[in-house]
């Protein structure tokens, strides 16, 4: 393996890296009822339709969505690998239908967390 590939490998690894603690920052931070505004759609709403929000609901459904993701990047890494090797394709997109299954899930029940 070249040193060009190396340097690759440890860039991809410190990217990878950041965005598994980036969902587990935000995550905690949306479990404290913080980092709000990070949420798409609820940015932009107006004030008096923020109000209309179970906020404590919310914010806690928001953390499991971060963490869950969190927790499908760090085992996305070994799944891949195993699938590559193995020639298991079909192991990979079970995985990403997975990880896209949970996020369409938390987009359609994240609704019920407005006040009637």
């Amino acid at each position: 393996m070249s040193t060009a590939d190396m340097v690759s490998i440890v860039i991809a690894a410190i990217v990878y890296a950041a965005l598994v603690l980036a969902c587990f920052v935000v995550g905690s931070k949306w479990s404290k009822g913080k980092w709000l505004n990070l949420i798409a759609g609820y940015n932009t709403e107006p004030s008096d339709e923020k109000s209309r929000y179970d906020v404590d609901g919310f914010s806690k459904f928001m953390s499991i969505v971060a963490y869950v993701n969190g927790l499908f990047f760090i085992i996305f890494v070994p799944v891949v690998y195993v699938a590559i090797k193995a020639h298991f394709l079909w192991l990979l997109y079970f995985l990403i239908f997975d990880l896209v299954a949970f996020d369409i899930y938390g987009a359609i029940h994240s609704n019920k967390y407005k006040k009637a």
